[in-house]
Parts: structure tokens; C-alpha cells; sequence
């Protein structure tokens, strides 16, 4: 194998080797570093997510019982027979 003669070509690419491998491989591990913290950000909005979807997960049933409650509470001031064609004394 033949030695490389040094020239100014040989130099310059030499040099932009050494600023690559200088500036370019901070930057790589910068942008992984970056990149894991918005993971981590993703990663704790699906926790506050799933914690939220736990602690509201039985109220749809509470309010199903809660309106049943209230519908027969106030189905006597409304109308008596639950029917739009029926006034009561308020109209």
C-alpha cells in the first residue's frame, strides 16, 4: 500500500476530519441527550394520563345513578307523566 504524499489536499481533509470528529460527535451526543429528555417528557404525560383515566374511570356509572335519583325526584314538579304533550300548573 502506497503512502499518501502530504499535500494541501491531504490537509484539508485531515482538517475536516479533525473538526467533524470535534464539533460533530459533541453535537450527536447533545441531540441524543435532547431527544431522551422529550421522551421522558412523553413518558410522564402517558403516566399523568393513565393515573387521571384510573381516578375518573367509576364516574360515568355515578352520574347514570345520580340521574336516575334526580329524574324521579323531579318528575313529579315538572311534568307528572314524563310526557312534553301534558302541562303541569308552571306550564
Amino acid at each position: 500500500m502506497s503512502q499518501l504524499i502530504p499535500t494541501e489536499t491531504n490537509n484539508l481533509v485531515v482538517l475536516i476530519n479533525q473538526l467533524v470528529i470535534l464539533f460533530g460527535v459533541p453535537t450527536i451526543f447533545v441531540v441524543l441527550i435532547y431527544i431522551g429528555r422529550k421522551l421522558q417528557i412523553l413518558d410522564d404525560v402517558k403516566k399523568s394520563a393513565d393515573a387521571t383515566q384510573k381516578e375518573v374511570k367509576g364516574i360515568d356509572r355515578m352520574v347514570n345513578i345520580i340521574k336516575t335519583k334526580m329524574d324521579i325526584l323531579w318528575s313529579e314538579r315538572v311534568a307528572p307523566s314524563g310526557s312534553p304533550m301534558q302541562l303541569n300548573e308552571r306550564g
